[in-house]
């Protein structure tokens, strides 16, 4: 399996589930689906901790659960709505949607309902990582990993602005963020 410095980094502050909930498809069917590979830092991080939630605030999915649609039908559908909401009000919504080139494709989202991906641009282990918020605003939010991202969001204080620090859900075991299958 790969690993990646900021994937050892996260298994230090928050543990996978000890028994993660994986997808039953193969990568290379999600990878043909797509038309691409994904982030091989985002493929290490699934094949260790599968769908999984932190602090019962983010969740991140498993492309290779498919229940009703492919991972990549979802983000086709996805990436439908967040076009006619860019047609609608540009300014709120600058990024490309999926299948578009550089069209936003997401990993994750939260409580909130702001949802984490990427913005696939180049080649995947470099796309940078974005956010298509609801109550954030959508952005590129840095030209780094996954891992990286999750890393610095799992610091206590996270190292990016405007997240909630999820070190601090029980005061039992401070500093250490549960994660739960999801």
């Amino acid at each position: 399996m790969t690993s990646t410095p900021f994937l050892t980094e996260m298994l230090k502050k928050a543990p996978p589930p000890p028994k993660p909930r994986r997808g039953a498809d193969s990568w290379q069917q999600v990878f043909i689906d797509l038309g691409t590979p994904l982030p091989v830092d985002y493929v290490a991080f699934i094949n260790k901790y599968g769908s999984c939630q932190f602090a019962s605030f983010l969740g991140i999915g498993d492309p290779r659960d498919s229940n009703e649609s492919t991972y990549h039908q979802a983000w086709c559908d996805f990436g439908d709505r967040y076009r006619a909401r860019k047609n609608e009000f540009p300014e709120f919504h600058p990024l490309a949607a999926w299948p578009d080139p550089g069209g936003f494709l997401g990993w994750g989202n939260d409580i909130d309902g702001n949802w984490y991906g990427w913005a696939t641009e180049g080649e995947p282990n470099h796309w940078p990582t974005a956010v298509w918020g609801r109550q954030r605003r959508d952005e590129i939010i840095g030209h780094i990993p996954m891992t990286e991202f999750l890393s610095g969001w799992l610091s206590s204080p996270p190292k990016f602005n405007d997240l909630p620090d999820l070190s601090n859900e029980d005061d039992d075991t401070p500093n250490q963020i549960t994660c739960t299958p999801w």
